[in-house]
């Protein structure tokens, strides 16, 4: 059987007892954040993400298993390496996600910042696709970053 970098294939793990890792079923609140949604295929979607993870500085693609996805990231100046690891979901329509370091025992909050900015591009390229008609900064419910600054009315 395939190992996944936090356990078994199709099991994203929750974090140990370090506070360098983050992970979707981690129920702890220091530890926890939400898994993405997505409403296409899985093939469809791994295709979306790879391509977001693929512009991280650092990244390399470590294993492509079915719904798994394994990502390196290794840090520019001291070279630690972060496993990042993605499980997609299809019955419940959402990705589950961590991001741990392989060594130390702190992270300056590295992790969680990687997850949050992946879910930030994730949510903007779901937008996109759900609401190709929007113009640029205006969201799904027609608040306009324009219209609540008054530049707009």
């Amino acid at each position: 059987s395939i190992e996944s970098a936090g356990g078994n294939l199709g099991v994203i793990k929750a974090c140990g007892q370090t506070p360098n890792c983050v992970s979707s079923t981690d129920p702890r609140q220091a530890y926890a954040i939400k898994p993405l949604a997505f409403t296409g295929s899985v093939s469809e979607t791994k295709k979306s993400l790879l391509k977001i993870i693929a512009a991280l500085p650092g990244s390399r693609l470590a294993g492509n298993h079915g719904p798994y996805l394994h990502f390196e990231f290794t840090s520019r100046f001291l070279r630690f390496i972060d496993d990042v690891e993605f499980f997609f979901d299809e019955d419940l329509k959402q990705i589950e996600m961590r991001s741990a370091s392989r060594t130390g025992r702190y992270d300056l909050g590295v992790n969680r910042k990687r997850l949050n900015l992946i879910t930030k591009h994730w949510n903007q390229l779901l937008t996109k696709v759900t609401f190709p008609f929007l113009r640029n900064g205006e969201s799904p419910n027609g608040d306009s970053p324009l219209r609540k600054k008054g530049t707009v009315t």
